[in-house]
């Protein structure tokens, strides 16, 4: 039988305070860094007005007509509209 014994806790830190509060800002930075490369790099899954061409849809009255796909419309001889995948800010 084997009993459990307890070690007496030192007032000793492992770390200096200094060291700590140094390492405590170079966390803060790593993620500010971190946070600031991955802005608007991540697709949504939303519709809208971004950069990236997603898919067509057929017009509805209404639809903003910058969007019409002429080219479309010469061939098929109907409206369609472009639509475009938005990008988002991710907040960490």
């Amino acid at each position: 039988m084997s009993s459990a014994t307890s070690r007496p806790v030192s007032s000793e830190f492992l770390f200096e305070e200094d060291f700590l509060r140094k390492l405590e800002y170079l966390v803060v930075v790593a993620r500010k860094i971190f946070a600031g490369r991955i802005r608007a790099q991540r697709r949504t899954k939303r519709f809208g007005s971004g950069v990236q061409f997603a898919d067509y849809r057929s017009y509805v009255q209404g639809d903003d007509f910058r969007y019409v796909d002429w080219n479309a419309y010469v061939r098929f001889e109907h409206l369609f509209l472009k639509l475009f995948e938005e990008e988002e800010d991710l907040h960490i």
